[in-house]
């Protein structure tokens, strides 16, 4: 039977607030991106425009999102003690990875940040890396082959992102597929499909002018791989083929790579990062999640100060997980009863101690009654399932 609603009482209004671990995208409030570091030092041929525009719609973001963005050429900057003090670092077109990074401490610092959990943004000739960066090459997982032509192409994202756990939240206000006005379209040496730890987040498809040329083995262009992400450690990377110059992107009408790139963002942050965020989990909270995965082992409202705890949340997850409170002062362990309307004990748990639980147990619409007790003291609710 679909039950819609819990009443509590004769006189509370109906309770809609759903569980801790109910999987909904983080607030930009509560956003991750508050300081990005912006690397524009080229050692191949400079996207000049691509840079201008980059840089011109990370200036409006900041603004808009508040964040700070430090824009550089600077190899001295990229060393891991200024990089830690980022949430996020970009490459901005950087052809030729090695000479864009001649030192080689620079690119063992940026490894080392990304993999003790910094994000790394990588955009459009950053991927023409020219196989002179080993670590950038293994990311990437495939080689730039050559220049499609400029002009109007289509981003699909894929059902590896939709199912992913994080990457998901990166694309769920973006439109399922976007036409790109006008770009120039990248082709690879091969798909990263199947890459090992490579989520493909989207695919370019041919626009009316048909500008994209076919990946260098032959994939088939459905098949396009043009946006994917890849764990390295603790961190994330992120690379987007998108991005060229000299096309007003960022000014497009449908303002999609604006978007994108904002979304990018937050991803490599970390707003979307999945974990225990209860803190009244003990060891088992993490502080850096934001969104909860139900890995805390109890479903809560929040954190209690002390020993002492003033009320008691009882979900009913088999009623959409729906939820009431007990006012209820106890301190330690305590028991709990579910009785039916003539007074049947229905569900029992004690020794209990979590300041939320979780009742599975299948139950039909009608009257209940809650009880709690800790030593002398006890609370009851009635309980009205619809």
């Amino acid at each position: 039977m679909s039950l819609s609603k819990i009443v509590l009482g004769m006189a509370l209004a109906a309770c809609t607030a759903a569980p801790s671990f109910s999987q909904t995208k983080p607030a930009e409030s509560t956003s991750k991106v508050k300081k990005v570091l912006h690397y524009t030092k080229v050692g191949g041929w400079v996207h000049t425009d691509g840079i201008k525009d980059l840089t011109d719609v990370l200036n409006v973001l900041s603004k808009k999102k508040g964040f700070t963005v430090t824009h550089t050429a600077d190899q001295a900057q990229i060393n891991l003690a200024n990089l830690k003090t980022y949430s996020a670092i970009i490459w901005d077109n950087n052809v030729n990875g090695g000479a864009s990074i001649p030192d080689v401490a620079a690119r063992q610092a940026v490894i080392d940040y990304v993999t003790a959990g910094g994000g790394w943004l990588l955009v459009h000739g950053a991927g023409d890396h020219q196989n002179t960066w080993p670590a950038l090459q293994t990311l990437l997982g495939t080689t730039f082959s050559t220049h499609g032509d400029q002009g109007a192409g289509d981003i699909t994202f894929d059902a590896e992102a939709k199912a992913h756990k994080e990457l998901k939240f990166m694309i769920q206000d973006l439109p399922p597929m976007a036409r790109i006005t006008k770009d120039e379209w990248y082709a690879f040496q091969n798909t990263v499909r199947g890459k090992a730890g490579v989520t493909v987040v989207a695919i370019a498809g041919n626009g009316p002018a048909n500008v994209l040329l076919p990946l260098g083995d032959n994939s088939k262009p459905a098949d396009h791989t043009y946006i994917w992400a890849k764990d390295m450690g603790t961190g994330r990377t992120l690379y987007t083929a998108i991005g060229h110059g000299a096309n007003q992107l960022y000014a497009q009408a449908d303002s999609f790579s604006t978007k994108n790139v904002w979304e990018n963002l937050r991803y490599v942050a970390g707003d979307y990062k999945n974990g225990c965020t209860n803190k009244s989990a003990g060891a088992k909270y993490d502080s850096t999640a934001r969104v909860d995965d139900g890995s805390c082992g109890i479903t809560g409202i929040g954190s209690f100060s002390g020993t002492t705890r003033d009320e008691l949340s009882v979900d009913f997850s088999a009623f959409k997980s729906q939820r009431v409170t007990l006012p209820f002062t106890h301190s330690g362990k305590y028991s709990i009863e579910l009785r039916n309307a003539v007074g049947s004990l229905v569900w029992k748990g004690t020794d209990l101690e979590q300041p939320a639980l979780e009742i599975n147990k299948p139950l039909r619409s009608g009257i209940y009654y809650l009880k709690a007790a800790s030593g002398k003291n006890t609370a009851s609710q009635k309980v009205v399932l619809l």
